[in-house]
């Protein structure tokens, strides 16, 4: 009998599965070495005991079953194992711990460490040992742990993970998220130093410094001390920053959230590298409310080329930065200053050339009109000179009248002014007179009510500067803003000449008057 082949259904194709089989009905894929047969319910299973998925692909327990995934592959010629997902392991206690948060936190750390050993070549780590009586979550350690990635939390020997616990570095306390058992000894330690390693080594197994320093050579790969590196996620510094070279921000917006904002440059200088277009506004906006939110501000309009101080402005100013004129809101706000200009604009026209024009015809009509005065005056002069021998005598005759009647009242008047503030005592300043009288009253004024009292005294100019004192009621304000008085009688002196000397001076005790006029009243003589 011829020898005879018996094949049953079969693929020699990497991966290939057969759509169904009948009962009892079996088939191989030869390449994957997988042997298939069909259920009673007829879905196609296979028992084999070989690996299944691609080529790289780690195999697993899948619900009993052989499995693989392409999220989890080893390449025996790199000798490179690729994850695809996070990575979580059960290092040193039975709750999973992301590799991520030791590979953060050994950095830290490490970073920490670095700068320390730069000052010293031993530092004695800063350690907080207590033993936990079951009630108590919260605990001074005594010492500023900064933040909680810095500092290593173990619990009767066990290093515990970052989320079980948060720290206050203002208050220098710890606090964990569930009481320590009792009894069980809680050590916080912090990691300044290379002194801080070598303790923490005393803590844990060599196992779990050999994964920390793994994270931390990774960690350090990826922000390099010397040669710098890329920070990808979001950054927050607590303490102070110096920067020794320049700083660049890129982004749409740069906040700054402090009191006063110090530069020791003395120009800002705004719209850096707008040379190759002049469409948006340049200046500076603030915001202010007076019942309703607002912006005022002063700016560059990019379309008239015009510059513009205004308030009351209400939408929000966007990442265009154009300030709409048109907007109900805007208004042009007062500018308090001195201003120098040639050319002086209102409504569209230059006022200068209406000030000159101006000037200039009433200039033109001064000189008309005064030319016609002179020639009217002429003729006057003419026709009136027949009369001036008549007048010669009236005058005269007026003449011996004024003499009759010389006699009569003059003011004199002095200011005393304190610049604003209430009047002091002393001297304030002397008046020569070019006339003869009698001082017969006097009146004072002041720009409040108020106490001040002015006294008066006399010198010839040939005894100046010695002088005579009044002696008698001196003008003076009693809570007042004004008195006077008519017909006095001082002793001293009352009758005054032509070159005499006043003086006027504060004494007393003056009160709330910053300025005063004083008026003598002289019934004169010549």
């Amino acid at each position: 009998m011829a020898n005879t082949t018996l094949q049953i259904r079969h693929s020699t194709v990497q991966g290939n599965t057969p759509p169904s089989l009948a009962n009892g009905e079996i088939a191989i894929n030869s390449r994957d070495g997988i042997l298939f047969y069909a259920t009673p319910s007829g879905v196609v299973t296979s028992f084999s005991t070989g690996p299944t998925g691609l080529d790289t692909e780690i195999q697993f327990n899948d619900a009993g079953s052989v499995g693989a995934s392409e999220k989890l592959t080893f390449n025996k010629t790199t000798g490179q194992l690729t994850v695809s997902g996070n990575v979580r392991a059960n290092l040193f206690s039975d709750d999973g711990i992301d590799i991520y948060d030791f590979s953060n936190r050994a950095f830290t750390t490490a970073n920490a460490a670095f700068a320390q050993a730069n000052n010293a070549a031993t530092v004695t780590p800063v350690v907080f040992e207590i033993t936990s009586n079951g009630t108590v979550s919260t605990y001074d350690i005594g010492f500023n742990p900064i933040i909680k990635e810095a500092v290593m939390v173990t619990i009767a020997g066990i290093v515990q993970p970052v989320s079980s616990y948060s720290v206050d570095a203002s208050a220098n306390t710890i606090t964990f998220s569930e009481n320590p058992q009792n009894d069980e000894l809680v050590r916080v330690a912090s990691f300044y130093s290379n002194a801080s390693v070598t303790y923490f080594e005393s803590l844990t197994n060599i196992t779990q410094n050999n994964s920390i320093t793994a994270a931390f050579l990774r960690a350090n790969n990826s922000l390099d001390a010397n040669n710098g590196g890329t920070i990808s996620g979001n950054t927050v510094i607590t303490k102070d920053l110096t920067v020794g070279g320049n700083l660049s921000v890129l982004g749409n917006t740069f906040s700054v959230n402090a009191g006063s904002i110090v530069s020791n440059d003395s120009l800002f200088i705004l719209g850096t590298g707008n040379y190759v277009s002049d469409v948006v506004d340049i200046g500076f906006a603030g915001h202010y409310n007076d019942g309703t939110n607002a912006h005022t501000g002063f700016i560059r309009d990019f379309a008239n080329k015009e510059w513009y101080l205004f308030k009351g402005y209400v939408p929000e100013i966007t990442g265009n930065n154009n300030i709409v004129l048109d907007d109900p809101s805007f208004q042009v706000d007062t500018l308090n200053a001195n201003l120098r200009s040639n050319n002086i604009i209102l409504n569209g026209s230059n006022l200068n050339s209406y000030i000159v024009s101006s000037y200039n015809h009433a200039n033109s009509g001064f000189i008309q009109t005064n030319a016609a005065f002179n020639i009217s005056n002429s003729a006057a002069i003419a026709a009136n000179t027949p009369s001036h021998v008549a007048n010669s005598a009236a005058i005269y005759a007026n003449g011996a009248f004024a003499k009759a009647n010389a006699a009569s009242i003059r003011s004199l008047n002095f200011i005393i002014d304190g610049g604003g503030s209430v009047i002091t005592t002393g001297s304030k300043g002397n008046v020569m007179i070019d006339f003869s009288g009698t001082i017969d009253g006097w009146a004072i004024l002041g720009d409040a009510s108020g106490s001040i009292t002015v006294d008066v005294s006399k010198s010839t100019y040939a005894t100046f500067p010695t002088f005579t004192a009044s002696s008698g009621t001196s003008p003076s304000l009693s809570s007042q803003q004004k008195n006077q008085r008519i017909g006095i009688n001082w002793t001293g002196f009352t009758t005054v000449s032509a070159n005499d000397i006043i003086r006027f001076a504060v004494s007393g005790t003056p009160a709330t008057v910053t300025t005063v006029t004083v008026a003598l009243r002289i019934t004169t003589t010549s």
